[in-house]
């Protein structure tokens, strides 16, 4: 919902990203980092998750979910 009120601001795409991660939903986390990422090539917490989720296979995203601190 954040990404209709700002469509241009990475940090609703890294949030979502986030939200993603969490549920799982490794594809859509990817699209949300990467467009972070493309809007604002100097946000390097979504560089380093995009990166993460890249690495991790779904197997893996879902069990890393529960080791991610807020």
């Amino acid at each position: 919902h954040s990404r209709k009120i700002a469509p241009n601001n990475s940090y609703s795409y890294n949030v979502s990203g986030f939200i993603f991660e969490q549920m799982g939903k490794k594809t859509l986390a990817i699209e949300a980092y990467t467009k972070a990422v493309a809007l604002n090539p100097k946000d390097w917490d979504a560089k380093k998750s995009l990166q993460r989720v890249l690495e991790l296979g779904h197997e893996g995203l879902v069990q890393h979910k529960s080791k991610i601190t807020y």
